[in-house]
């Protein structure tokens, strides 16, 4: 879809009431009602058209007018994301978020492409990462304009590359950032207490399971030798950049989950979920079920293809346990609208618990490693 600024005034191909195509209002919208879709639609088309006239105002002020052609790569109830195409300009990411959750994410994400770029310990691999060209908002919502990443045409589909490059990719964050601790309550805190909380505030009929995991995990890990690092905090397929011509990686993009002084391994379990969950067209719940329940082999032998760093300090299926808290809390936080979905937190929450707990009653699983 294509859509023209010319200054402050919107030009588009139709109505801003039908900017936001049905089919990307993504995956999450299976199962909803047509209206509800409807509904979702309308906030996101007048944010988007108010985004892109801000970006146009604060970019060639009132008198120099700015032509920008766009491509929407993913929407959803509370926040979209553009390809944009701007007249004497590369081209770059538009993201933009309207409701409180989104806002911080936008804000999060902003802050973590500056601090990444300003760390001189990560050398050239910071060419991976986005640069940040502006970043603003009005009447609510907040955007920011990243680069697109050289002549890339998007992000990965389909399988994307290999587990063993994709790891390879990450790595040079997880090896620069790296630090060597005991795991004390504070940093149990961060890395259980706090995703945990989350899950349960928005999950309260799971809170005694959820309180079994965090008396599993606080056994095997407090007092643990282990090393921490930056982590991405999303790291998938999705979001890999590659180069059409040669599937080279040229990206590592959507940063807004980025943390620091987390357990490598948390990435790299998380990427082998949604590898699998691509390769099998599921829900990552499904996957992360099989992984912490039932020991799956595969994903483990995966687990331990990828990534050389820290690999074995960390047992997989606590590895794959934490993944899922950080996918699920991450979530839940970043956008408000995951809190009203049920089809999503009956197939990524739900399906998990509901394993664990059955798994706990039958005498199957006594503690998690």
């Amino acid at each position: 879809m294509v859509g023209v600024i010319r200054g402050t005034e919107w030009v588009g191909p139709g109505a801003l009431l039908n900017l936001v195509p049905p089919g990307l209002i993504g995956a999450a919208s299976r199962g909803r009602s047509a209206l509800d879709r409807r509904r979702a639609r309308r906030p996101a088309s007048a944010a988007v058209g108010q985004a892109m006239q801000d970006v146009a105002v604060k970019r060639s002020g009132a008198e120099q007018p700015l032509v920008v052609s766009h491509r929407i790569l993913a929407a959803s109830a509370d926040r979209a994301v553009l390809r944009v195409d701007r007249l004497g300009q590369s081209p770059a990411i538009l993201k933009t978020g309207w409701s409180p959750s989104s806002c911080v994410s936008i804000e999060a994400e902003a802050a973590v492409l500056v601090a990444l770029h300003q760390n001189e310990a990560l050398g050239c691999w910071r060419d991976l990462v986005p640069v940040l060209d502006q970043v603003g908002g009005s009447g609510g919502q907040r955007w920011l304009v990243q680069s697109a990443l050289g002549d890339s045409l998007g992000l990965a589909t389909g399988l994307g590359p290999k587990l063993e490059v994709a790891a390879a990719a990450l790595s040079p964050l997880h090896e620069a950032t790296a630090e060597h601790v005991v795991l004390d309550t504070t940093d149990m805190r961060r890395i259980v207490a706090e995703p945990l909380g989350s899950i349960a505030s928005a999950c309260p009929s799971w809170a005694d399971v959820l309180a079994n995991i965090a008396k599993a995990l606080q056994t095997e890990l407090l007092g643990k030798a282990v090393t921490l690092a930056h982590s991405h905090g999303d790291f998938a397929p999705v979001n890999l950049v590659l180069r059409p011509t040669n599937g080279d990686i040229v990206g590592i993009v959507d940063w807004e989950l980025a943390k620091s002084a987390m357990p490598p391994g948390i990435d790299l379990a998380h990427f082998v979920v949604a590898h699998e969950a691509n390769r099998r067209q599921v829900e990552h719940g499904e996957v992360f079920a099989k992984a912490i329940v039932s020991r799956d082999s595969t994903l483990s032998e995966q687990l331990s293809r990828v990534g050389t760093l820290a690999r074995h300090q960390i047992d997989h299926r606590t590895l794959f346990t934490l993944a899922w808290i950080h996918h699920v809390a991450a979530n839940l936080t970043k956008s408000d609208g995951y809190h009203a979905k049920s089809v999503w937190r009956a197939a990524n929450v739900d399906v998990v618990l509901r394993a664990v707990s059955d798994a706990s009653a039958g005498g199957e699983m006594v503690s998690l490693p």
